[in-house]
Order: structure tokens, then C-alpha cells, then sequence
């Protein structure tokens, strides 16, 4: 069974649907009291990825981050997609991926991401496709000469690298590695505080095949997301004489980002923690000297505290005292108050005559930080309303208990006679059963049994009356 905050993995994901273009035709048929077709409407449209273009927002998330600086010698860089069964979308062999030939034909994905150093980064243009598929000379492109797909125009513009075929064969992966680039992962975004919470999250994954290089300068690298559509067969260790003799390979460009590795960066996450300050937070570190002052105020201020202007509810303005609630230092739980709210947490400072503020600050924080998480403010509300449910139902079978001893007492003989053949198990049944009646837990037949209403009243009237 799948617990929370486990992770899981598909090796490939079909499409939903076969690519293609699709009409959707609807109209209306009336039969009375003529018959008659009423006109109707006629939808279009085209199912399946562009191949030299990516969508807004298709991309999830790319690692490493752009523009950052670290130790990246040892991370493969790889893409996540929002929808999983974008990297089998399309085919690299040519055309769009058919859902019944997922299963064993489209299991390599259609893109892959490459990875260069500032030595060998290939020369990035904008080009239309009118120029991208015509053929050019000493430059190799398997899909030039083709035509135009359903939605494409010869204005449209795309981005293409060129490359040497040394470098083609040394950066780009063999089409036997491609299904291990690339797979499906499924994470848990129940306590995710955003937009896509509460449901399984499947997110498609491309991971490049080479590391940064881990040397002791910083170098800049360059990832690259490329169509591979017409390259099946080409690619280094397939039929390599159709490209080694030419001067270019080219191939369109989806996206790419670039950052920067070192090795042993002072950057590093590794580097930055063990070099973090361990000291208290404060305006005043150890060894600065200190403002004059009371001495309580002076030792507040070595404590991490500061004096910020305060506007109350009634709009008069002050000043309070104010730590961050991560200040590492242990709280005093007489001191935090009791009433609810931020209200009734806020502390006076008899010494000083300035009203403490951190746990009122603490509470509010807490409680914006939980409204934030829907599925978290939702679990919250239920337990609330079944603990207050709980605890007025135990406060009713308390009072009934009352009344019931009560009147056990102040019954006549043959009443006392008569509750003497009556166990205390059942009064208390009785009355818990009572108690969940009143708090809309449960009805009269479910306390009295099985019988009319009236009598019911009855019964009750003769509780009253007694």
C-alpha cells in the first residue's frame, strides 16, 4: 500500500489519445411536431505536441536551477514535465505517437537533453521553417525536404543548434540508451500548499546523459532540450555515414538554460552549511558593545529581541518588544497565555513597560501558514468540529448522569423499587445515548426504541413529570 511521501516510478506513459487531427460534429434532430434538423456546429482541432515548439508551462521544473553556481560535478541535469506523457508524445522515427503502438514501439522517448561545456557549445539560432526544412548544403537534418504537419506555417520560427559530428557523437546519447533517459514520476502533493494539492502528482522526466565537468575553476554550462523526431537510425552508433562527412548536424532546440559548476565551490550547499554562524540572531553580536540601558532591556537585546513601532486594534501607536518564532531559544510556557488568539497572547514586560509580542507574532504566522495549505485547513476543520462535537456530547451524558441521580433519590418507594431492577450500566447507556440525541448524533427511536413517535413524547412527558 502507497504511503504518504513515497515515491514511484513508471518506465514509460502512453498517450491518452491517438495524434492526429479530430472533427467533432454536433447537431439536432427534432421530431415534433415537425420534423426537422435543427443546424448544428462543427469543432476541429489537433491532439498531440508540436514537434518544434514547447508549450508555456509545459515544463515543471529544471535541475540545476538557472544561473546558479555549485558543485554539480556529480548531478546528472534533467527536466520535469507537468504532463507524463510528454516525452513519448511523438515518435522519433517521424510523426505522432498512436496510442496502440505505445506498449512496445513508443517506449523511447522523442527528446532527449544535452549537456555542453563553454569549450563546445554549439551555435544557437532563431530560424523560420521555411529555412529548417529546406535542404542546405554540408549540414545534415533528417526531416529537411519534408512538408508542413496540421497547425505549422513557413513563418513560424523555432530555435536549432548546430554541431560538429565530433561533437554530435560525443554529446548526443545512442537511441539504445534513450528509454533509460527518460520515465515517470509520481509523488504525493497531499500537504503541498499550492494549486495541484490533494491528488497523486505524475510528472514526465528527462535525464541527460553527462555530468559537468568537476574541475577546479568554474566552468559554464549549457542544457539543451532537442527534438530527436526524424534522427531514429542516426544517432552515434546507428548509420553514422550519413552525417560524418558533413561539415554540420543540425537539430531544433526546445528550451535550454545555462548555470555553472565547480568543484569544491564555496557555493556549495555543503560548503554553506558547515561555514554557518551557529549564533543567536540579533542586532549585537558577541563582542560588539552594547547601548546603554536597564540592564533586563540590554540582556532582551542580546537575546535576539528588537523594538519595533506597534499600532493596536484602537489605533494608538507604541512600541513592542519582537523575536522571530526560529530564534533558537527555549519558550516558557506560563509566559504564552491563555486565551485564544493572537490576543490573548501577547505578554507585558512589567520592566521595561513595553508589551511583548513574539508568541502573538508565532500564532498568527502559524495560523496564516495553515490556512495556506487547503487539504491541511480542511482536515483542521473537521477535527475541530468532531472534538467540539465529543466534548458537548460528554458534557450532556455528564448532566443527565446528574439529573438521573437525582432522581433516584428524590423518587418515592415504588419508584426506588421499581429503578432497583434497573442496572447503573443502563442509565449511563441511557444517558450517553441522550447526549448524542442532542447534539444531532442520533434520534429518539435510536435512544427509546423502535416505537411511534407519540409514544416517545410519552415516555419523555413521564421523565418531566418525574
Amino acid at each position: 500500500m502507497k504511503e504518504y511521501g513515497e515515491m514511484q516510478f513508471m518506465a514509460s506513459s502512453p498517450p491518452a489519445a491517438d495524434a492526429g487531427e479530430y472533427r467533432v460534429k454536433v447537431h439536432q434532430n427534432v421530431t415534433s411536431p415537425v420534423a426537422e434538423e435543427i443546424p448544428g456546429a462543427e469543432f476541429r482541432f489537433f491532439a498531440g505536441e508540436k514537434r518544434f515548439e514547447l508549450e508555456p508551462g509545459e515544463i515543471y521544473e529544471a535541475y540545476p536551477p538557472a544561473g546558479m553556481v555549485s558543485d554539480y560535478g556529480v548531478t546528472l541535469p534533467h527536466i520535469i514535465f507537468n504532463k507524463k506523457a510528454y516525452p513519448w508524445d511523438r515518435r522519433i522515427g517521424g510523426g505522432p505517437a498512436l496510442r496502440e503502438n505505445t506498449p512496445v514501439k513508443n517506449q523511447t522517448p522523442w527528446i532527449a537533453l544535452l549537456l555542453f561545456d563553454e569549450d563546445e557549445e554549439p551555435k544557437l539560432s532563431e530560424v523560420t521553417l521555411q529555412k529548417l526544412l529546406n535542404k542546405e548544403e554540408k549540414c545534415f537534418f533528417p526531416l529537411a525536404g519534408t512538408g508542413l504537419q496540421p497547425g505549422e506555417d513557413w513563418e513560424n520560427t523555432c530555435s536549432v543548434i548546430r554541431m560538429s559530428p565530433e561533437l554530435f557523437k560525443k554529446a548526443v546519447p545512442m537511441e539504445a540508451e534513450l528509454p533509460w533517459l527518460a520515465h515517470v514520476r509520481i509523488t504525493d502533493l497531499h500537504e503541498r500548499p499550492d494549486n495541484i494539492i490533494a491528488h497523486p502528482g505524475y510528472f514526465g522526466v528527462i535525464v541527460c546523459s553527462r555530468f559537468p565537468q568537476a574541475v577546479n575553476r568554474t566552468v559554464r554550462c549549457t542544457a539543451h532540450l532537442v527534438s530527436l523526431e526524424g534522427f531514429s537510425g542516426y544517432l552515434p552508433g546507428g548509420r553514422e555515414e550519413a552525417w560524418k562527412n558533413e561539415d554540420w548536424i543540425q537539430m531544433v532546440s526546445l528550451y535550454h538554460w545555462e548555470f555553472s559548476s565547480r568543484k569544491s565551490s564555496e557555493e556549495s550547499f555543503r560548503t554553506l552549511t558547515e561555514k554557518l554562524d551557529s549564533g543567536r540572531l540579533s542586532l549585537y553580536q558577541s563582542g560588539e558593545p552594547l547601548p546603554g540601558g536597564p540592564a533586563h532591556a540590554v540582556e532582551r537585546l542580546q537575546k535576539g529581541y528588537t523594538v519595533l513601532n506597534h499600532i493596536v486594534r484602537t489605533g494608538e501607536q507604541t512600541a513592542s518588544w519582537y523575536r522571530g518564532p526560529l530564534t533558537p531559544e527555549k519558550p516558557d510556557s506560563s509566559l504564552q497565555g491563555q486565551n485564544a488568539g493572537a490576543d490573548g497572547r501577547i505578554l507585558y514586560d512589567r520592566e521595561t513597560k513595553l508589551f511583548d509580542m513574539k508568541y502573538a507574532a508565532a500564532w498568527q504566522l502559524g495560523r496564516l501558514m495553515m490556512l495556506n495549505s487547503k487539504a491541511a485547513a480542511g482536515d483542521l476543520c473537521r477535527w475541530r468540529k468532531l472534538v467540539f462535537c465529543e466534548r458537548r456530547r460528554a458534557g450532556e451524558v455528564q448532566i443527565l448522569k446528574k439529573h438521573f441521580e437525582a432522581f433516584s433519590v428524590s423518587a418515592g418507594k415504588e419508584d426506588r423499587e421499581h429503578q432497583g431492577s434497573i442496572r447503573t450500566g443502563f442509565m449511563e447507556y441511557l444517558a450517553g445515548d441522550l447526549g448524542k440525541w442532542l447534539v444531532g448524533g442520533g434520534d429518539a427511536a435510536s435512544v427509546f426504541g423502535p416505537v411511534k413517535e407519540e409514544e416517545n413524547h410519552e415516555i419523555l412527558d413521564g421523565y418531566r413529570q418525574k
